[in-house]
C-alpha cells in the first residue's frame, strides 16, 4: 500500500473527503513498525559498499535503516562470494582495541577486517584492510515520513492497520465525545489486528532501536 492509498482509506474512516494531512499516517506507520516483532523489516543488502585496501573507514548511507544488525565481508578479487561475519566492537572499548591492532613500530596492523564500529554514516575497521572487500549487511528498515508515493513497510495483508490507527489517532483528540468514542473503537480494532501481525511474525525479534525516532506532536 502506498501513502496516497492509505490517505484515501483514512478519509473514508474519518468521513472527510477533503482530509489532506499525512502526519497521522506517519505516526501510525511508526507505531505498527515499532511494535512487537520485526522480521518483516529486516533486509539483507549485498554490495552495500566497498572496503578499500589501506583505508580504515567506509562511508555507508544508512539513512533509511534503523539498525545495522550484522555485517559480512568477502574478498573483492574472489570469483565467488565467501562471506565472513565481522563482530561489532563495543564503542567504549574501541580505543583500547585500536591499540591492540598496532605494530611494534606504531603503524596500523593490516589484515582482513574482523571488528567494526559505526559512527554516524561511517564504518571503521580493525585491523586496517589489507585488500579490497565487498560488503554485505543485514539491517532493520526505518519507518520514515509517509508521503503520497511512500510504500508502507507493513506486510500487505496488514497494511490496513495504518489508516485505522491513523483515524483513531485523529478522532481520539476530538472535542466531540461521540467522535472520540469512535476513535477508541477503531483503536481497539487496530490493536487486535496488530496482535495478529506480531503473532504471525514472532520468529525473529530485537529488543531496541539503535536510533530512537523523535515523537510527533499532535
Amino acid at each position: 500500500m502506498k501513502g496516497r492509498e492509505a490517505l484515501s482509506e483514512l478519509r473514508e474512516l474519518l468521513g472527510d473527503a477533503g482530509y489532506a494531512s499525512y502526519r497521522p499516517l506517519t505516526e501510525a506507520h511508526r507505531e505498527v513498525c515499532m511494535s512487537g516483532s520485526h522480521s518483516w523489516l529486516r533486509e539483507e543488502v549485498v554490495n552495500a559498499g566497498a572496503i578499500k585496501s589501506g583505508s580504515n573507514e567506509t562511508i555507508l548511507d544508512i539513512g533509511n535503516y534503523q539498525k545495522v544488525e550484522s555485517l559480512w565481508v568477502s574478498a573483492a578479487a574472489s570469483t565467488q562470494y565467501n562471506w565472513q561475519r565481522i563482530n561489532e566492537t563495543v564503542p567504549s572499548e574501541y580505543e583500547l582495541q585500536t591499540a591492540d591492532y598496532k605494530e611494534a613500530n606504531g603503524t596500523d596492523e593490516v589484515g582482513r577486517p574482523c571488528l567494526f564500529k559505526i559512527e554516524g554514516d561511517r564504518i571503521r575497521w580493525l585491523p586496517t584492510p589489507n585488500d579490497d572487500y565487498d560488503l554485505k549487511i543485514q539491517v532493520v528498515k526505518a519507518p520514515g515520513e509517509v508521503k503520497p508515493g511512500t510504500e508502507l513497510l507493513v506486510p500487505g495483508e496488514y497494511s490496513y492497520l495504518v489508516p485505522i490507527f491513523a483515524a483513531a489517532w485523529v478522532l481520539q483528540i476530538s472535542a466531540d465525545p461521540g467522535e472520540a468514542n469512535r476513535g477508541n473503537v477503531l483503536r481497539q480494532r487496530a490493536e487486535a489486528g496488530l496482535s495478529k501481525l506480531t503473532k504471525n511474525t514472532a520468529t525473529s525479534r530485537f529488543e531496541h532501536w539503535d536510533r530512537p525516532l523523535k515523537p510527533l506532536v499532535r
